[in-house]
């Protein structure tokens, strides 16, 4: 459908400027701070995502405690590529560096004043750029790489190039993992796909979910149901954890309403224990009759799956020692597969013998993913020189009866 890849007000989207990621709602006449650029999105609406940008600067006024000119930012769409902004713009190439001479920055004319004078003029990235290259001594005498490396640095400064892009699970990982690693349990985007991928995550299948994720997790397993099954996300404690990553992904409402399908930990324990399921279900506190009736319909529904053993998949992404959460949780369906990741190996491998001794699932491995990113460039493919050391460790394996 063209109208679902259209960019719409009221929205969550997902902005990118220099590989900086960050989710915005988009409501009309409503500025946006974002990299240092101020614009208003009224000229995104209707178009695709994925289209890119340019954000021009207006000045418009003078902050009366600071020197600089406060500026808001006119979009307008481009053809630009934002993966060619490291292309050379001069064909002048030195040969090597050996003529080179450190001037302790005497090389470059054009000072801090200059530029914020050129600014506040109205001149746009590019011709910043180029006169910074014609007004460098040093410039013509570097070499092919130098000068690439020179105008990519200048370019990611000064050009104000932004993509609009539709969240997704891989997108809002990335966004969570690169800006606050530690409230997605410093999980990265290739084990989410492996948790997704080993839990068998599919259209219409019931899933327990608990996690600790802001609602990454749960949100991620939303998305791949495509609006059918059902989702228990289980909780410890009388109230959810904060989900607020769940309203970056733009569920329609009948998909948000899932998230009602909270039940806590505790309650599950009572349950498996004989105790009445039913004792949680009067202390709900919610305002509006109508909102209380949906959420008491979820939970009965979510107790359902729960006691006729109903579930398909078991994910487990939690600070907390999956051992006891698991083995609570563990009465699904035969031959159906569970997942659980922790930063840490040995809590893991305590609940991989306690597993294998009791007899209840087969196929359990224990992994650890490690992702090594290149930069891929003629004459300069090497791996990333910062990047993140590990992403986690899984333990997979499949339910099965130990009778």
């Amino acid at each position: 459908n063209m109208a679902d890849n259209e960019i719409n007000l009221n929205t969550t989207v997902i902005l990118e400027r220099n590989s900086v990621l960050k989710a915005v709602k988009l409501v009309a006449n409503k500025v946006i701070v974002f990299e240092k650029l101020r614009f208003k999105p009224d000229k995104a609406v209707g178009c695709n995502y994925g289209t890119v940008f340019k954000v021009t600067l207006t000045p418009q006024r003078s902050s009366p405690w600071c020197k600089r000119t406060i500026a808001n930012g006119e979009m307008e769409i481009t053809d630009q590529d934002l993966d060619s902004l490291d292309t050379n713009a001069d064909d002048a190439q030195g040969k090597d560096n050996r003529s080179l001479v450190d001037t302790h920055g005497k090389s470059q004319t054009i000072k801090r004043e200059n530029i914020l004078e050129m600014k506040g003029e109205g001149a746009t990235g590019e011709e910043i750029v180029k006169c910074l290259v014609e007004n460098s001594s040093s410039f013509n005498e570097k070499t092919s790489f130098s000068q690439n490396k020179y105008l990519k640095k200048k370019k990611k400064k000064y050009l104000s190039y932004i993509r609009i892009q539709r969240p997704n699970s891989r997108l809002i990982c990335q966004l969570y993992q690169e800006r606050e690693p530690a409230k997605i349990c410093n999980m990265r985007m290739e084990t989410m796909s492996q948790i997704l991928t080993a839990a068998n995550i599919k259209h219409g299948c019931n899933v327990g979910v608990v996690e600790t994720c802001s609602g990454v997790v749960l949100g991620s397993v939303l998305e791949k149901l495509g609006g059918k099954g059902c989702v228990v996300n289980l909780h410890n404690g009388e109230s959810p954890p904060n989900l607020f990553a769940i309203s970056h992904f733009n569920f329609p409402e009948p998909d948000s309403d899932k998230s009602d399908n909270d039940i806590t930990m505790d309650t599950v324990s009572e349950q498996s224990n004989g105790c009445d399921k039913t004792k949680g279900d009067n202390d709900i506190k919610v305002s509006g009759k109508k909102r209380r009736e949906n959420r008491l319909k979820h939970q009965q529904r979510a107790w359902g799956v729960l006691e006729n053993k109903l579930l398909d998949a078991v994910v487990v992404v939690c600070k907390f020692h999956p051992t006891p959460i698991l083995l609570c949780l563990l009465d699904l369906q035969l031959s159906r597969p569970f997942v659980v990741y922790s930063e840490h190996k040995e809590p893991l491998m305590e609940l991989f013998v306690r597993l294998s001794i009791s007899g209840s699932a087969i196929n359990l491995q224990l992994t650890d993913t490690l992702t090594r990113q290149y930069q891929v460039l003629p004459e300069r493919t090497h791996p990333h020189v910062m990047m993140s050391s590990g992403g986690g460790y899984l333990l997979t394996g499949l339910k099965i009866t130990n009778s």
